[in-house]
C-alpha cells in the first residue's frame, strides 16, 4: 500500500511518501516547503491573498508528485492556522480545486496525539516523558509515561505567530527581550491553569526525558551539527538549555542579513528561528529541564502511522 501524506503548518508544508512493504513502513521520500501560510494570521485574523497563493502553488506542485507516486491513500491535514483563520474555509475551497482529497483540519488535541505517535514509534519513552512541539503557529506539550500518552496541551503560539507579535527578525533588545519572555510566562501560565487536570501534571518538574519535535528543534540542532560535527565523530541528538540561551544571546544582536549566515540554518527560517528559539528555552525553564533530546518525526509520521493502523496491515 503506497501512501502519501501532506501536512500544512502555519510555516511550511511537510510531504511524505511511504509504503508498507512485508509488514514494514517504508519512507521513500520527505520533503518540506516554506509558504508562510499563516504568516501575520494572529495578527489580521485570517490569511492573506500572497500566502494563499504561495501554497496553494506548493501543494499544487506535490499533489502532482504525488500522482506519479500512484499513492493508494492521500492524507492531506491542517493544523493551528487553519483552525483560527477567518477566511480557512475559503482556502479549503480553493485547495480542493486543485486536490480532491478533502483536508482534515485537526483540533489541537488531534496535534498532540499525532506528534505522539510519530515519536513513540521511533522513541522507546521510559518513565514520565515530557514532549513538546513547537510550530509555526501552536505549541504542543505532551506528558507521556511508558510509551503511553496521558495528557496533552495546546498553547496558541508559535515561531511565526511570536515573531509576528513582537517583530524578532529585527536585532532584539534586552527589555524587548525581557518582555517576550514576560508574555510568554503569562500566556503558558493562563493555559495550563484552565485545567486543573492539566495544571497538576504540569506542575511535575521531574521529567526523566525531555523530547523536542517541529522545525525549530531541528533547526537547533542542524546549527549544533555543523558546529561541532567537524571536531566529534559521535552522533548527536541532544541540545542543552544553556546552549540555546547562548545562542538566544547571540542571535538577539544580529540582523536578519547576519542571520542568513548562520551555519546550518535554512535562509526560510533565519527570521523566525530566534522566536522559536526563545518558546523552547521558555519551555526548558518552566519545567526545570537541562537538555532535549530531538526527534526528526511529528505530526506528518503520526497520521502516517494511524493511516497504517487503521487499514489493519501492520500491527505497530
Amino acid at each position: 500500500m503506497k501512501i502519501v501524506v501532506i501536512e500544512l503548518g502555519t510555516n511550511s508544508i511537510k510531504y511524505l511518501e511511504a509504503e508498507t512493504i512485508n509488514n514494514e513502513i517504508i519512507i521513500s521520500f520527505e520533503t518540506a516547503i516554506t509558504t508562510r501560510l499563516g504568516e501575520n494570521v494572529n495578527l489580521t485574523g485570517r490569511y492573506s491573498e500572497e500566502a494563499m497563493i504561495r501554497t496553494l502553488k506548493a501543494v499544487k506542485d506535490l499533489y502532482e508528485k504525488s500522482l506519479q507516486f500512484k499513492y493508494d491513500k492521500l492524507i492531506i491535514a491542517g493544523t493551528q492556522s487553519l483552525r483560527v483563520s477567518d477566511n480557512a474555509l475559503v482556502f479549503a475551497e480553493r485547495l480542493r480545486k486543485i486536490c480532491p482529497q478533502p483536508i482534515r483540519i485537526l483540533t489541537s488535541e488531534d496535534e498532540a496525539k499525532l506528534s505522539f505517535l510519530g515519536v513513540a514509534n521511533s522513541h522507546i519513552t521510559t518513565g514520565n516523558t515530557l514532549i513538546f512541539d513547537s510550530g509555526g503557529g501552536s505549541t504542543e506539550l505532551i506528558i507521556a509515561s511508558e510509551n503511553d500518552l496521558k495528557l496533552s496541551c495546546s498553547i496558541d503560539i508559535g515561531a511565526v505567530s511570536l515573531t509576528d507579535k513582537f517583530q524578532l527578525s529585527e536585532v532584539l533588545t534586552a527589555g524587548k527581550k525581557k518582555e517576550v519572555f514576560s508574555f510568554l510566562t503569562g500566556l503558558f501560565n493562563e493555559r495550563i491553569n484552565e485545567d486543573q487536570s492539566v495544571m497538576s501534571l504540569m506542575k511535575n518538574r521531574n521529567f526523566d526525558e525531555v523530547i523536542g519535535v517541529g522545525g525549530t528543534a531541528n533547526t537547533l540542532l542542524s546549527i549544533k551539527k555543523s558546529y561541532t560535527e567537524c571536531i566529534s565523530s559521535k552522533i548527536i541528538n541532544e541540545i542543552y538549555n544553556k546552549e540555546i540561551m547562548a545562542f538566544i544571546e547571540e542571535v538577539s544582536k544580529q540582523s536578519l542579513h547576519a542571520r542568513r549566515a548562520i551555519p546550518g540554518l535554512s535562509n526560510d527560517r533565519a527570521d523566525i528561528i530566534l522566536g522559536g528559539a526563545i518558546i523552547i528555552a521558555h519551555i526548558l525553564d518552566k519545567f526545570a529541564a537541562d537538555k532535549f533530546y530531538v526527534s526528526e518525526k511529528g505530526v506528518r509520521h503520526g497520521l502516517l502511522f494511524e493511516a497504517v493502523s487503521n487499514e489493519s496491515l501492520i500491527d505497530y
